[in-house]
């Protein structure tokens, strides 16, 4: 199968870095089928690319981690450009060639419901 796999995608499977997580299967069985495709066993909870694998659904907690790696990467260019696209469209809707004037401040609309506000997330903060 994983030949198969390497033939369609023309890439190769380095199985030193893969893992066999048996759901439902004896140890004996799962040591069989690491044998053949030659990799490691491992059991849940474990990690894939930074973040827990578990049988149910991930906490927040959980999540923080991959949160906080993408929010180093996210400039705060980008966080300001997606802000302004965001206020273009809640002025001027999908006509954006149409200047129209902002009823509410952005600060406002920012702001939680229970302030006031519309609750809309800040990007740039």
């Amino acid at each position: 199968m994983l030949k198969c796999f390497e033939w369609i995608a023309r890439l190769k499977v380095n199985a030193k870095k893969c893992l066999l997580i048996p759901i439902k299967l004896s140890p004996r069985e799962a040591g069989a089928l690491a044998g053949i495709f030659g990799c490691q066993v491992t059991k849940l909870p474990c990690k894939y690319l930074g973040l827990p694998l578990t049988y149910g659904k991930l906490s927040k907690v959980d999540w923080r981690p991959m949160v906080e790696r993408m929010e180093k990467r996210l400039p705060k260019v980008i966080g300001a450009q997606i802000d302004m696209i965001r206020r273009r469209f809640l002025w001027q809707g999908a006509d954006s060639e149409r200047r129209k004037l902002a009823l509410v401040k952005w600060s406002t609309v920012y702001c939680s419901k229970q302030l006031g506000g519309l609750g809309v997330t800040n990007i740039e903060d």
